[in-house]
């Protein structure tokens, strides 16, 4: 239940991201390729959406209704990237240990590195994901780039725990659990013992 609420805050603050600005350059990750590339299609759906249109009538895709005639050869539009028409900004996602070339990144958004909690305890996985985070991810960013991970921790080595473990640190940490457990934070409001997402 964990992975689908962040999957669908995924979708939505992304779209909502490029719908105030059309020219931001987001890349989103996860752990698996074809995985992450429905995310790809589900943003695309809210953007296609004349609800959508109606509240961000400058973010328009390649090919949709909204977009001018006979842009969908101007502008990229597949499983994953597409690019916002008349303006510079996209969203690329790939998954774990994919590549990420071209232009820079303004917004990086990692949602669950790991499939599962064998993947996040094994430590050939671990310290692969790592150095691709290092290698690829990381190199993509510039000075005013900002980044969102959100994962399940299975295990304190796992790409937060290192991230967090790294001397100066200026990560801001907010953990939702499933269940609330103690009530002292005071951005869930939640009582202790209610859960997260009643449906699932």
């Amino acid at each position: 239940s964990q992975h689908g609420k962040s999957e669908l805050a995924t979708r939505r603050l992304s779209a909502f991201l490029i719908g105030q600005n059309p020219d931001l350059r987001i890349a989103i990750a996860s752990y698996s390729d074809t995985f992450v590339q429905k995310f790809n299609r589900d943003i695309q759906r809210i953007i296609d959406d004349a609800k959508y249109n109606e509240l961000f009538p400058e973010t328009t895709l390649a090919g949709s209704r909204f977009a001018d005639a006979g842009s969908f050869g101007n502008y990229a539009r597949n499983y994953h990237e597409f690019e916002i028409v008349r303006h510079v900004g996209s969203i690329k996602t790939l998954g774990r240990g994919g590549a990420l070339t071209g232009s820079p990144v303004d917004i990086g958004i990692i949602d669950d590195l790991y499939k599962d909690r064998a993947e996040a305890k094994s430590m050939t996985i671990s310290q692969a994901t790592w150095e691709w985070y290092n290698d690829v991810f990381l190199t993509r960013l510039h000075n005013n780039s900002q980044q969102l991970i959100m994962n399940t921790r299975w295990d304190q080595n796992d790409l937060a725990g290192r991230l967090l473990q790294q001397e100066g640190s200026e990560w801001v940490v907010i953990k939702l659990p499933a269940i609330k457990e103690k009530d002292i934070t005071d951005y869930d409001p939640r009582r202790e013992g209610e859960v997260l997402w009643e449906t699932r």
